[in-house]
């Protein structure tokens, strides 16, 4: 029995690179999907893959009206990275 999963995150991702360049915050997100494979009762296999995107927004935009105030922004990922992990889990 396969026991399916997926993830969706968000953070921040620091750029410091060497040189004349200046460092930079970008916000990220990553979209996952995985899969747990029992062995026994107490001990499987994990497999994960992920898609990480840092994200530079382009356009972005507050109004407020009487009971909220949405924020609106539009943004392009600039760097597409893949993350694919395997592993053995225990049960204590």
């Amino acid at each position: 029995e396969f026991n399916l999963f997926g993830s969706i995150t968000s953070g921040v991702t620091h750029y410091n690179p060497t040189g004349a360049f200046d460092s930079e915050w970008r916000f990220s997100a990553a979209v996952g999907l995985g899969s747990k494979i029992p062995i026994s009762e107490k001990f499987g296999f994990r497999l994960q893959g992920r898609l990480l995107m840092p994200l530079q927004l382009t356009v972005g935009k507050m109004f407020c009206r009487e009971d909220s105030c949405p924020v609106q922004s539009r943004g392009a990922a600039i760097i597409f990275q893949q993350d694919l992990t395997a592993g053995f889990y225990i049960i204590l």
